[in-house]
């Protein structure tokens, strides 16, 4: 005999349900139900601890997806100010509602409530129109790939995560794809290849992020892990066929809006004279997430007098959101406006290395890894960046964008400026032809 803290679970159960324990290692079937209890057959069996999850995947709990935990977590976050709230096990719209109903019960007054991600990995949220619902409601979607496939089945998963991603592009919200992304880096120091080609088919699918989970969190290796995804996404944004599966897959903005109609005109514009990037003034950052949603060739520079509104775009699909206080916003004179901006603090920048070595394919014990040749981080180099670009503009000389562009990966945003050292490089003969 087994007690369960929630007597929702054996109210919602049914003869023939299923039900998993610790993420599906043990397994039972339902064969009886009474008042307050379930009888169950052992279909994988296994060793029960305390303290363990419990997977309904045929039943819909008619319960909170927040705890009472939960509830005290959430008001200790919000007490400290943080962007964005994940919420697990979302199973119906109603979650989403619950949890925004208390985030503006906390702090009516606040303009700038912390976005809400919805985690899905219950079967449940693809029953009827409940998916389209969650992520129209949401501001923000994570595909947790570990819960989605114990309760569903393993060959149901790719399948699931296209769908999401596909839902999520369509009303312009930003997705994560999270959970085993590079499993065997926990402890080992290079992935398989198969985990390798499952980062770069969620990049393909079109994900605005991807995410790691215990390979950073636990896994001996945390480092080589980030390395290596970033390497995974930089070579998918470099091939040819990603700027095909993006044109191709081209969500159609159908609102009849004037917004709208500006991104696609600037959109094709920015195409046709091969822009370095495409500039959008944003208040609450609805202009630079349609933007975003187009996928264009360019980066998007997000320029918002909030800064809590550039904090929120730091996760929609190349975004490079830049602050610009309230006085010296001037959206009738760009380049004045650029010119005119309180510059950053800037960062010494450090001598042109090498990049760093790939990770060792083997090694013995866990050793340190080599210097980073860019002691700053990703945003310093991206304010860096940003610093540069407001030069180049506030001056008037803008110089030819060389190459193609790219996105997400810091790199390769603004081929005249050398975004890690800071140093121009010269045109050629033909760029300034």
């Amino acid at each position: 005999r087994v007690r369960l803290p929630h007597p929702e679970i054996i109210e919602a159960s049914k003869v023939g349900h299923v039900l998993l324990i610790d993420d599906g290692k043990v397994k039972l079937q339902v064969v009886e139900t009474g008042p307050g209890y379930l009888d169950c057959v052992v279909v994988v069996p296994g060793k029960i601890k305390d303290k363990k999850g419990v997977n309904t995947p045929d039943s819909i709990l008619q319960i909170s997806c927040l705890t009472k935990k939960d509830r005290e977590d959430l008001n200790y976050m919000l007490g400290i100010g943080v962007d964005c709230v994940a919420l697990s096990f979302v199973q119906r719209p109603e979650d989403i509602v619950e949890i925004k109903r208390l985030i503006m019960e906390y702090n009516p007054t606040n303009a700038f409530p912390p976005h809400v991600m919805a985690k899905i990995e219950k079967p449940s949220c693809f029953v009827g129109d409940s998916l389209e619902k969650i992520v129209q409601l949401s501001d923000g979607i994570m595909v947790a790939r570990g819960d989605l496939g114990v309760e569903c089945a393993p060959e149901d998963v790719p399948i699931l995560q296209k769908t999401i991603i596909d839902k999520c592009r369509k009303q312009g919200k930003p997705v994560v794809v999270a959970t085993q992304m590079l499993e065997s880096m926990i402890d080992n120091p290079t992935p398989t290849r198969a985990e390798a080609s499952d980062a770069a088919t969620a990049i393909y699918d079109g994900a605005d992020a991807i995410m790691l989970s215990a390979e950073s969190a636990a896994g001996m290796y945390p480092e080589e892990a980030v390395l290596m995804q970033q390497r995974i996404i930089n070579r998918v944004e470099g091939d040819p066929h990603y700027s095909l599966y993006l044109t191709s897959n081209r969500p159609k903005i159908t609102d009849g809006t004037s917004a709208s109609a500006i991104i696609l005109a600037a959109r094709q514009i920015a195409t046709n004279v091969n822009a370095k990037c495409i500039a959008s003034f944003t208040v609450g950052g609805n202009t630079a997430r349609l933007a975003s949603m187009k996928r264009p060739e360019q980066p998007i520079l997000a320029i918002s007098p909030l800064i809590e509104t550039c904090r929120h775009l730091a996760m929609s699909w190349g975004v490079y959101p830049e602050y610009c206080a309230e006085g010296v916003l001037d959206t009738d004179n760009f380049r004045s406006m650029l010119a005119l901006r309180p510059p950053r603090l800037e960062l010494p920048c450090p001598a042109p290395t090498q990049s760093p070595p790939d990770p060792p394919a083997c090694r013995p014990k866990r050793t340190t890894n080599p210097p980073s040749p860019f002691p700053v981080g990703r945003a310093d180099r991206l304010f860096r960046f940003a610093s540069l670009l407001r030069e180049s503009w506030g001056s008037g000389s803008l110089e030819s964008p060389g190459r193609g562009t790219r996105r997400r990966g810091g790199i390769d945003i603004w081929h005249s400026v050398n975004i890690h050292t800071g140093q121009r490089r010269g045109m050629t003969k033909k760029e300034k032809g």
